[in-house]
């Protein structure tokens, strides 16, 4: 595997809402609303710790598109 591509552990909308002190309703409706970024996987929603990380720090997601 190259030294470039490296997994970051993805984050569950229960655990966003842990990390945010929030219920897990809002971290959908955040989603949905644009201001937290996720991705759909087999039909789950995982979220990266570092876009969750900007939005705490209030800071923009760093994107690696």
């Amino acid at each position: 595997m190259p030294e470039t591509f490296r997994r970051t552990p993805m984050l569950t909308a229960a655990e966003v809402a842990e990390w945010l002190a929030i219920d897990r309703g809002r971290v959908y409706r955040m989603h949905k609303s644009g201001q937290l970024e996720g991705l759909r996987f087999a039909g789950a929603l995982r979220f990266d710790p570092r876009a969750v990380a900007a939005l705490i720090d209030g800071r923009p997601a760093d994107r690696r598109d």
